[in-house]
């Protein structure tokens, strides 16, 4: 795969307007690790070098460089600096930006947008594809109009790109999960694993590219979550079964997740509403009329959750890992500690494509892990609601 990137200035480029303003192609070569794929490509600091710079308003075709260190990030003062001296040397104007790459590859320019920038680098995501009518070098005359092609595409696909980031989902409102239920003591009331060292060492293995076509997810690659949820199950009728959740925010509003399933499963139906103004007292019949179906209130419980979510360059999907432990809150203290692998959404503005097939590979993935960390769990699809009907159950039988 041969590797371009592309140049100009943004206020232009990106613009509506006509003039596209001067494009520069420069031809650059991976000297570390270009994790790349159909997707996406991550451009790390320091992980190129520019051989070849084309000004698409000259006619004299591409003129060769010294191989000059080719920064394009700018997370930092030290990237910047790097940029600054990468611009001088190879004699391009302060306000070109670098905002495409084109990669070739088999007679085809695969076109990839900037779409964000931090510390792992800077990430480009495929907008489109031009077949080219000759192969390289003889090509190269060709990167003026895929330049341009890169910019049509882009202007045409524009919306996507705001305000998610190109991010899209397989199946709103669906829900597609997988449990790996830690074992606990018979009292259901201490956890036995450190839920906070596995994650780090997850998070670890991330880093280090050890899950091969997976990058943590760019700018999105790690939380920790700690809240509380009261729970009400749907008891009926069928199509309304399952429960909700209401989660107390800091701004004393609340937000509440309905899940619909009938039993535990690897898909649920999920709908999740933010910034409700709601008092506690009126959960209960707030669920009725949400679910028009029977409730019962259940134990509420503490969540304590730590995640590490993960990127296909292939696809695009995201899926996340979460370790978390579940305490309920009626005075038991009874203990849920589980591992769930949950896709998240997809980043690509290409059909959405292999979520199932990318789940079962984390799925495999995270499971492999886990025994190697002698954490002795269960697969399944144990859901919280099982969790707490069986500790008011056993309350009852008290």
């Amino acid at each position: 795969m041969t590797l371009y990137a592309v140049l100009a200035r943004p206020e232009l480029f990106l613009g509506s307007g006509a003039d596209p303003g001067p494009i520069v192609v420069v031809a650059v070569e991976p000297v570390t690790s270009v994790p790349q794929g159909h997707a996406s490509i991550l451009v790390r600091p320091a992980s190129l070098v520019a051989t070849a710079v084309l000004a698409l308003a000259e006619p004299a075709g591409m003129r060769a460089a010294e191989a000059v260190p080719f920064e394009i990030n700018a997370h930092d003062a030290a990237a910047r600096r790097a940029m600054r001296e990468t611009w001088q040397r190879l004699g391009l104007a302060e306000a070109l930006a670098p905002l495409q790459m084109i990669a070739i590859e088999d007679g085809q320019a695969r076109l990839y947008h900037r779409i964000e920038t931090g510390p792992a680098g800077t990430l480009f995501t495929a907008i489109g594809s031009v077949a080219l009518a000759e192969p390289l070098p003889a090509a190269i005359p060709m990167l003026a109009e895929v330049a341009h092609r890169g910019r049509a595409l882009f202007l045409a696909a524009q919306a996507a790109f705001n305000p998610g980031m190109g991010r899209t989902n397989w199946k709103p409102g669906v829900e597609l999960e997988r449990k790996f239920t830690f074992a606990v003591q018979p009292d259901r009331r201490i956890a036995p694993m450190d839920t906070w060292r596995l994650h780090q060492a997850l998070y670890g293995e991330l880093r280090a590219d050890a899950w091969a076509g997976f990058i943590p997810e760019f700018n999105e690659e790690f939380h920790v979550w700690d809240y509380e949820s009261a729970m009400f199950e749907v008891t009926g009728p069928a199509h309304a079964q399952g429960y909700i959740a209401f989660i107390p925010q800091f701004d004393r509003r609340v937000t509440l997740k309905y899940k619909r399933f009938k039993e535990d499963a690897e898909q649920r139906y999920e709908d999740i509403a933010n910034n409700v103004e709601l008092e506690s007292s009126a959960y209960l019949e707030y669920a009725g009329a949400l679910s028009h179906g029977d409730v019962a209130e259940l134990p509420g419980f503490r969540r304590k959750r730590f995640d590490c979510d993960l990127e296909s360059l292939a696809t695009g999907n995201a899926y996340g890992i979460f370790f978390d432990i579940c305490r309920t809150t009626d005075g038991s203290e009874a203990t849920l500690s589980q591992c769930e692998v949950e896709y998240l959404r997809t980043r690509s503005l290409l059909p959405v494509t292999d979520v199932e097939a990318e789940f079962n590979r984390v799925c495999a993935l995270t499971h492999d892990f886990l025994n190697r960390r002698n954490a002795d769990h269960q697969a399944g699809y144990y859901s919280k609601l099982s969790f707490v009907r069986e500790i008011a159950q056993q309350r009852g039988a008290r």
